[in-house]
C-alpha cells in the first residue's frame, strides 16, 4: 500500500511517546514506564519503514523537551539512534519548511486547548475549525496566560508571517481537515485510543485514521489502520 501511494516523506507532529507523569494517574496506564525505553520502542517501529521514506520528527508536550514554546528538538540524550539515522530529521516545534516545493507550517497544537475553551462553537471533534482561527489570527498561540507556557524569546517564532500551503497540527488526537483560501488545514490524528484523562475532558480520539497528502494537488487520501 505504501509503495502504491508513492510515499516519500513521513512527518510526525509531536508526542511520539506517552512520556511519564504528564497527567494524573498516567503511570497506571503505561506499558513502558521508562521514557528512554519508550523512545527506543518507537525507533523499532521507525526501523520498519522503507528506507526510501524520509522522516521528520518534532516534539509535543509529552516529549522530553521543555514545555515552553517554541520547543527545541528532542535532545540526543534521549534519542541518539534517531540522530544517527540519516533518514530522520529532528526539528523544533513549530516548524516551517518547504517540502517538495510546498510551504508547510507544522505545530504540535497545544494552543488548541486554549482556543477551544475560549471561543464559542469550537470543539475537540472538529479541530480544523479551531486551527482556522489561528490561521486567521496569523499566530499559532495568540492567548497569553492560558495553558501554553511561552518562552521569552527575542523573536516570536509563533507568528505566521506568510500563509502556508499546508498548516499541520496534532495534539487533540482527532483527524480533521478543511481548505481555506488555498491553504490545507489538517489535524493528523493519533494511533492511541481514549485515555482516562481524555475521557474526563470529553475528548474522543479517532485512532488509526492517517492522512496521506499529494503535494502536487494537496488532495488527501485517508488511510485507516484500525
Amino acid at each position: 500500500m505504501l509503495r502504491r501511494l508513492n510515499i516519500l516523506l513521513l512527518e510526525v507532529g509531536g508526542d511520539i511517546v506517552d512520556g511519564v507523569g504528564i497527567y494524573p494517574e498516567q503511570k497506571e496506564e503505561l506499558v513502558i514506564r521508562d521514557i528512554h525505553k519508550q523512545y527506543s520502542k518507537f525507533y523499532e517501529y521507525l526501523s520498519m519503514i522503507p528506507d526510501y521514506i524520509e522522516i521528520i520528527i518534532m516534539p509535543g508536550n509529552h516529549d522530553a523537551t521543555r514545555q515552553a514554546e517554541p520547543q527545541p528538538a528532542i535532545s540526543e540524550d534521549f534519542v541518539q539512534e534517531y540522530y544517527d539515522d540519516p533518514r530522520i530529521h529532528m526539528t523544533g516545534n513549530p516548524l516551517t519548511a518547504e517540502l517538495h516545493g510546498v510551504r508547510v507550517v507544522s505545530y504540535h497544537g497545544r494552543s488548541l486547548d486554549d482556543i477551544i475553551s475560549a471561543i464559542p462553537g469550537m470543539s475537540y471533534t472538529k479541530p480544523a475549525k479551531a486551527m482556522l482561527s489561528l490561521l486567521k489570527k496569523r499566530h499559532l498561540s495568540p492567548i497569553y496566560g492560558g495553558r501554553v507556557p511561552l518562552a521569552p524569546e527575542n523573536t516570536d517564532y509563533l507568528i505566521l508571517e506568510e500563509l502556508p500551503e499546508i498548516l499541520h497540527m496534532g495534539h487533540v488526537h482527532t483527524f480533521d481537515y478543511l481548505t481555506y483560501r488555498n491553504t490545507l488545514v489538517i489535524n493528523s490524528g493519533t494511533f492511541q485510543s481514549q485515555t482516562s484523562f481524555q475521557k474526563k475532558v470529553n475528548l474522543q480520539p479517532t485512532p488509526g485514521k492517517i492522512p496521506v497528502i499529494d503535494l502536487q494537488t494537496l488532495k488527501i487520501v485517508k488511510m485507516e489502520f484500525i
